[in-house]
């Protein structure tokens, strides 16, 4: 009978704990050098982006100085702090190692209007109320038939009739792209599906949805030119898809 053998197994070495922990206490340390030297303070700012407002101001309202440490650096904070200016919308902030900060804002800008009772809200082609003002812009147009609560600069214009001012904010969009800022003094949205526009204080204009109003208002100025005298008191411009219109 023949013996069994006994099968002896190498059992692999894993790493030493007292290793470990050396390796554990070495990344610590350098977490914490890291973030209370003074060769990681912020030495230089940089800023994307401003036209209106000042490179200074953006760093200002960031709240980043010489004192800040960019591991320390709380990107959350400095971008809470710099859209408390209801003007001003971060878009990133970057880190650039070992001692820079990037800031990259985009500014709103007033695209239209709603008066309340409380004044004149601005709002930008976002539908972001941006600030009140006792006397209405007369370069903007008036939003008419959106019942807003009270506005928070920097937030969407609280109102229960989404749909109006998500018809709104396309026609806004549209005369921006299209130019017409300045010349479309008024924007109804009563019906959000039959928008009707006052162009230049005296002309009626009809938009079927805001969804096409870029493409339909990209023609008014041309149209308007081709119909002359035809345009007279009291008419309304229906305008269509491809520069198509007609005179009810």
């Amino acid at each position: 009978m023949k013996g069994k053998g006994k099968v002896l197994r190498e059992e692999k070495a894993g790493p030493s704990p007292i290793l470990l922990w050396i390796l554990i206490l070495i990344l610590i340390a350098g977490l914490f050098f890291l973030m209370t030297s003074s060769l990681f303070n912020v030495t230089e700012i940089t800023v994307y982006g401003c036209q209106a407002i000042s490179e200074e101001e953006v760093i200002r309202l960031s709240g980043i100085t010489e004192e800040t440490n960019i591991v320390k650096l709380s990107e959350r904070e400095a971008r809470e702090q710099i859209e408390s200016n209801p003007h001003l919308e971060v878009t990133d902030i970057k880190r650039v190692f070992p001692t820079g900060v990037e800031i990259y804002v985009r500014e709103r800008v007033a695209a239209g209007q709603i008066n309340t009772a409380n004044g004149c809200f601005l709002i930008d082609a976002d539908g972001i109320a941006l600030e009140v003002r006792a006397v209405p812009d007369e370069t903007l147009p008036q939003i008419l038939n959106l019942p807003i609560s009270q506005p928070v600069g920097g937030k969407t214009v609280p109102t229960a009739e989404a749909d109006r001012l998500d018809a709104a904010v396309c026609v806004m969009k549209a005369i921006r792209a299209c130019r017409l800022t300045g010349k479309i003094t008024s924007i109804d949205v009563e019906d959000p599906y039959r928008l009707v526009l006052c162009y230049d204080g005296y002309l009626t204009v009809l938009l079927a949805g805001g969804a096409t109003a870029e493409e339909k208002l990209m023609h008014l100025e041309d149209t308007i030119a081709a119909i002359g005298d035809k345009l007279t008191e009291g008419k309304v411009l229906h305008l269509e898809s491809e520069g198509g219109y007609y005179l009810k």
